[in-house]
């Protein structure tokens, strides 16, 4: 497994080389080559081995067999997809109109009911409550538990929107949306995705859908988001709290397990999905673990607050880092303790994101 090195120079490519043999299955070793000096010398890389009877149906985890074996343990236990949902979000067709800054939304003075905040992939930080960056012209209304498209009609209601969108009707219709566009449509000012108003109306936590480190924050902004640039999580299972989903998620345990289960892509970016997230093991705590733990999580919120604050410089903004990093540790530490990660686990897992 060649991951993102450049074997091809003209080219970014993700290279594996499968060595195959007729014959009964039989236990075989994986060799990830991290460097193109290492390229050179394939003959001396010392691979891991992988034990066939660990392989099931499901995505493959090649990896150490310490490390695999934690992956099994976390793998018996409930799916975030049991409780909640991971969602993908908002794609316009053309954001250089659909999507808008905060000065050219204020400039055009468009009328408020059709203007949606959009978190973008930048937007989410670690255990902070996001603030959106853009602003889309959304169309569409909440009616009888759906979001609906508005009709011509109904956006003309809208003027200084209507009249904007008239201007860019023409490249508006070259819009695809599975490869047929929008000239023979009604609503041509549709979204290519739309998302889901009931979804964007929930307080949520959101994530890059590409990252080097873990950034699952809150929303309570009933903003909308970017599809595939960031995810949504919601809960429809009332026993979870989200503030104790949001330790789950922003710890050194679930880090590792994503790591594992993620596609790793150029730059050393892990890519996530709808279905990636939805994987994620989620562990039903006692009510004073997860009394606990959302305790801890709104100390770390707000210390993140201050932390960011502008107006804290030098020997505070020290202490308040300090003061974060203990939380961060006690987070990891319950977390640990409430998935039953062993001292010896719990070294394997905190070596392996060094």
């Amino acid at each position: 497994d060649f991951g993102d090195l450049p074997i091809f120079e003209s080219a970014l490519t993700y290279v594996s080389i499968f060595i195959l043999r007729k014959g009964s299955k039989k236990d075989f070793d994986y060799l990830r080559i991290n460097s193109m000096e290492e390229v050179k010398k394939l003959e001396s890389i010392k691979g891991v081995n992988i034990e066939i009877n660990s392989l099931t149906d499901n995505s493959w985890v090649l990896t150490k067999n310490e490390e695999s074996i934690i992956i099994s343990k976390l793998n018996l236990i409930p799916k975030l997809n049991k409780i909640g949902s991971a969602n993908a979000g908002i794609i316009t067709g053309l954001d250089d109109v659909l999507m808008l800054n905060k000065s050219e939304l204020n400039k055009n003075n468009f009328e408020k009911e059709l203007i949606l905040p959009i978190i973008r992939g930048t937007d989410p930080k670690r255990y902070e409550y996001v603030s959106p960056s853009k602003y889309v012209i959304y169309p569409y209304k909440f009616e009888e538990g759906k979001t609906k498209i508005l009709s011509e009609k109904e956006l003309k209601n809208f003027p200084i929107v209507y009249n904007y969108l008239i201007k860019y009707k023409s490249v508006l219709l070259k819009r695809k949306d599975s490869r047929k566009t929008f000239e023979n449509r009604k609503d041509w000012f549709a979204l290519v995705r739309f998302g889901q108003k009931e979804i964007f109306n929930q307080e949520k936590i959101v994530t890059p859908g590409e990252v080097k480190e873990h950034k699952f924050s809150l929303d309570n902004s009933k903003a909308g988001f970017s599809c595939a640039r960031v995810f949504a999580i919601t809960l429809e299972d009332k026993k979870y709290n989200l503030k104790y989903i949001l330790a789950i998620l922003n710890s050194n345990l679930i880090k590792f397990y994503l790591r594992h289960i993620a596609p790793l892509k150029q730059g050393g970016y892990y890519t996530y999905s709808s279905t990636i997230l939805g994987q994620i093991p989620i562990r039903l705590p006692s009510p004073s673990q997860e009394k606990r733990i959302i305790s801890l999580v709104e100390q770390m919120l707000s210390l993140q607050k201050k932390y960011h604050d502008t107006k804290i410089m030098g020997h505070e903004k020290d202490r308040l880092k300090s003061q974060i990093d203990a939380v961060d540790y006690e987070i990891d530490e319950e977390v640990y303790k409430l998935y039953g990660i062993t001292d010896e686990e719990k070294k394997i897992i905190e070596e392996s994101l060094k």
